[in-house]
């Protein structure tokens, strides 16, 4: 999603568009780093007792952050299309 979220800043000539994409996408990179060792203690803990392996406070970091790309693709596509550009370039 940060690719082609750099892709529409730098298409349009808008290089301060691309900051707000490095942010989702360091975000995304620090809640998988937490997330996934979490995870896989939790499901080898679940596996061994015959429990569920679902953590609903992961899940909603998780669905936090898709709708937070969500959100920062769809302002930053727009911003690219349709405002002038702010760095008299």
């Amino acid at each position: 999603m940060a690719a082609l979220l750099v892709r529409t800043a730098v298409l349009q000539g808008r290089p301060l568009l691309v900051l707000p994409t490095g942010l989702v996408a360091l975000a995304g990179l620090a809640l998988l780093g937490v997330l996934a060792p979490r995870r896989a203690r939790g499901s080898r803990s679940a596996a061994e007792r015959g429990g569920r392996g679902t953590d609903p406070a992961a899940v909603r970091w998780a669905t936090g952050l898709v709708v937070l790309t969500a959100v920062t693709a769809l302002v930053v596509d727009l911003v690219g299309r349709t405002r002038p550009d702010v760095t008299g370039g």
